[in-house]
């Protein structure tokens, strides 16, 4: 199954395709000559490699038509008109100069430094951040950064370039053949290894105290991926720069709004990446003022539920049934729900919420050794079991 498509100005006689990467002018691209129909082919990512990506160029059609077909492009017809004009990338420049802190470098001669950055990756490992940073900003998969000193005898960034095959050194080419294949997955894969029709992304916290998924779970979706021809990777919040390399994004942390874990999703969707739970998702769910409203327009049975704000929470103080559970919006895992069984501590509960949240909910309390989970997947029901207590 072809997955990698590497576009190029002419055949490069020392480049060895793969079984799902092959390379093709951009001549024979640009008029979809090529062993599959590429106007039907939207799994299918694109590497353009030409030499030269100005507005209306061979390479910047290239990418033009890439996203006309429904396919992922790097660079983006957008990245390439970005990178091309100066004053586009001056918004990027402090983010980058940041990266340059593991720099270490004294500040001599020469006073001005061009490195080569090949799919994010750069030979000298100081810069490895900045490198990263720049693939993950711009998407290109060769260019120059040239850095130079301020006034202040502070390395920073001084310009960047997109960087031609023609000009790639001879006696770099392994090295970049070796950053193409851990971009694509093929380093990753022993000699004899059964080839995986997807990698998935599996973010993950080790540290995480309550996860969702626990290290037996995880083991068992990483078997699971295997016995369907899927690789299943675990990345951290460290990995965000390397989300492109991946075909989805299966989150198994916590996730939270103010959070990497929306950000991953953010990233992702933006790449066109499938990722579960999406931000819409993340959004909705994580909030139980929506989950209520959505429920009761629906009509789905619940606990009576009242909304709570500073200006209700005294009125409704002798109103309500006791016990009554207290509840901040976003919480997860029992964290933020208190349940109160007299006025006083209702008050108590509501004073403390209250300062986390500007709207907070009270819901009658019903004992149950169980409760429901529904999973949906797509707008659709695939599963509903009885989730019982401890005791």
């Amino acid at each position: 199954m072809i997955k990698y498509i590497v576009v190029t100005d002419k055949p490069l006689e020392w480049f060895e395709e793969e079984p799902d990467l092959f390379s093709i002018s951009a001549t024979d691209f640009i008029s979809n000559n090529a062993p599959i129909d590429l106007r039907k082919s939207p799994q299918v990512k694109v590497i353009n490699l030409c030499n030269n990506y100005d507005y209306l160029s061979k390479g910047y059609y290239c990418s033009l038509l890439a996203e006309a077909r429904g396919m992922r492009c790097i660079p983006s017809a957008a990245n390439a008109v970005t990178l091309n004009w100066k004053r586009h990338y001056q918004s990027a420049l402090p983010e980058l100069n940041t990266q340059l802190e593991r720099f270490k470098e004294p500040p001599e001669e020469p006073l001005s430094r061009t490195y080569n950055v090949y799919f994010g990756r750069t030979e000298k490992d100081d810069l490895e951040p900045l490198a990263r940073k720049l693939f993950d900003t711009f998407r290109f998969p060769l260019m120059t950064v040239t850095i130079g000193l301020d006034s202040k005898s502070k390395w920073v960034v001084k310009g960047i370039e997109p960087l031609s095959l023609n000009d790639l050194p001879v006696q770099k080419r392994d090295f970049f053949v070796n950053s193409l294949k851990k971009f694509t997955g093929t380093a990753w894969r022993k000699k004899n290894e059964k080839k995986e029709k997807y990698w998935i992304a599996m973010l993950y916290d080790p540290e995480e105290k309550r996860p969702p998924s626990d290290k037996a779970a995880i083991q068992k979706f990483i078997k699971a991926g295997k016995d369907m021809n899927l690789s299943v990777e675990l990345i951290t919040r460290n990995d965000f720069s390397t989300l492109l390399e991946y075909d989805a994004l299966f989150i198994r942390e916590t996730t939270a709004i103010n959070h990497h874990t929306y950000r991953f999703a953010s990233k992702a969707e933006s790449e066109g990446i499938p990722c579960i739970d999406d931000t819409s998702s993340i959004i909705r769910c994580c909030n139980k003022v929506f989950q209520y409203e959505l429920l009761e327009s629906k009509k789905i049975p619940l606990p009576k539920t009242w909304i709570i704000d500073r200006k209700s929470d005294k009125s409704l103080e002798q109103q309500l049934p006791y016990p009554i559970v207290v509840k901040i919006p976003d919480g997860s895992f029992s964290i933020g729900v208190i349940k109160a069984d007299n006025p006083e501590q209702y008050r108590a509960a509501v004073t403390e919420l209250l300062k986390k949240s500007e709207i907070i909910l009270a819901q009658e309390f019903i004992s149950s050794d169980f409760d429901w989970r529904v999973g949906i997947l797509n707008g659709e029901a695939i599963y509903a079991s009885k989730y019982y207590m401890a005791q």
